[in-house]
């Protein structure tokens, strides 16, 4: 449902408010979101899995062995490839009305998730800070040598968001600036899509 990518967990419940799970292959999901409901918007995954557990078995078939690291990445973007569908063509409201169908299906109505979110969020203390120590045992358990994005994706990793702190104390990100036109100027302060 809503997965945000490592490089933007950080400064994203400083904008948002929200307590997050823990950090799973570079992705943390919103907490409160119940795990069904996630399941039940996270249909391209499952399809990308199917897809890729075919495209493995037929490699193995073939080649008589596991794929490379790389051949099963290759693997994987064709998996993701052959499974991505042509976008509806709907308007956010259509889409908004659909998600909202599925979700109540689901049993989840909008004031239900805000609940469980609600319930989820707490006001973490930040651990201590993070030293060099710790990145550098971190992310040589996980690579035998290091590029800049390994180590700041350790970083991110190790140094857990705060939720609940206010949105205009907080750092900004680089894309977003205050915006000195009224709302009704004709000026978009969204950004391009």
């Amino acid at each position: 449902m809503v997965s945000i990518s490592r490089c933007c967990v950080p400064s994203s419940p400083i904008r948002f408010g929200v307590e997050w799970r823990p950090i799973v292959h570079g992705q943390a999901e919103i907490a409160g979101i119940p795990d069904e409901l996630l399941a039940g918007f996270s249909k391209r995954t499952a399809d990308i899995d199917q897809a890729l557990a075919d495209k493995l078995d037929d490699f193995r078939q073939r080649e008589g062995r596991d794929p490379s690291r790389w051949e099963r990445a290759a693997l994987t973007r064709e998996a993701s490839a052959d499974t991505r569908s042509r976008k509806s063509g709907n308007g956010a409201a259509d889409l908004t009305t659909r998600w909202q169908t599925e979700a109540a299906d689901a049993g989840w109505t909008a004031d239900l998730l805000d609940a469980s979110i609600d319930a989820a969020t707490t006001h973490t203390v930040p651990s201590g800070p993070l030293i060099v120590p710790d990145v550098i045992e971190a992310v040589s358990q996980q690579h035998s040598s290091w590029t800049r994005a390994d180590v700041l994706q350790t970083i991110c990793d190790l140094q857990r968001p705060v939720s609940q702190q206010s949105g205009p104390a907080g750092p900004r990100p680089s894309n977003e600036r205050p915006t000195t036109s009224s709302p009704s100027s004709s000026t978009s302060t969204r950004p391009a899509t």
